[in-house]
């Protein structure tokens, strides 16, 4: 594979992987790889699978995600997982439910409609979009690199200061962001199911108290 740039396309039904790779491949361009994935059970085997990716400048995400099973998260949980690690790494998702979306926010730069991406012109309409976003977050993740590499040899030479040591401890972040995916959704996952648990004791105090309350 070489230094291709990446896209990785998440979907739940590997006929639509498929289907929907070589459309993917006309509005990307040739000097990109679609790489189809079907989607980790959880959240935190997704993300530790999209970030371990080489050479990825975009992700394109099903929205349905749960609809078989195969996934415990929709596409939009998926991008603002994403978005808390990297907010500039270009998401889509590709869809024929554009209403399930909701308000986009910052998740993602575009929404793809699946029924029309057989189609030349909208084809034509989103490549130079989607590859404008590609080159840029290209640009940035060389730039990051950069940086970080100027940072470190000068901390082994002298020291920081305030702003370079931040600037230092940010981009490091950026580029150890599997670990922090996985404490994230380690304490989401804690916050889960303390949350279910203290919906059981409610349920059972109430039960008490309603019983307690009969017999009176």
């Amino acid at each position: 594979m070489g230094d291709r740039k990446v896209v990785l396309w998440i979907d739940e039904n590997k006929s639509a992987l498929d289907i929907f790779a070589p459309f993917l491949e006309e509005c990307f361009g040739g000097e990109v790889i679609i790489i189809p994935e079907l989607p980790e059970n959880d959240l935190p085997t997704m993300l530790d699978r999209i970030f371990h990716e080489q050479n990825l400048i975009s992700l394109v995400i099903d929205q349905r995600l749960k609809s078989t099973g195969k996934a415990t998260y929709t596409g939009i949980e998926l991008a603002e997982a994403v978005r808390r690690l990297d907010k500039k790494i270009p998401v889509y998702i590709l869809t024929n439910y554009a209403e399930d979306i909701g308000d986009l926010d910052y998740q993602v730069e575009d929404v793809l409609e699946k029924d029309h991406l057989h189609e030349k012109s909208y084809q034509r309409k989103i490549a130079a979009r989607v590859r404008r976003h590609a080159d840029i977050f290209d640009d940035i993740v060389s730039s990051r690199e950069t940086r970080f590499d100027e940072l470190l040899c000068k901390s082994l030479q002298a020291e920081l200061s305030a702003g370079e040591r931040d600037q230092f401890e940010r981009l490091d972040f950026w580029r150890n962001k599997i670990v922090f995916a996985k404490e994230e959704a380690s304490a989401e996952k804690l916050k889960q199911e303390l949350d279910k648990q203290q919906k059981e004791l409610d349920e059972l105090r109430q039960e008490i108290e309603d019983m307690q309350g009969g017999k009176r």
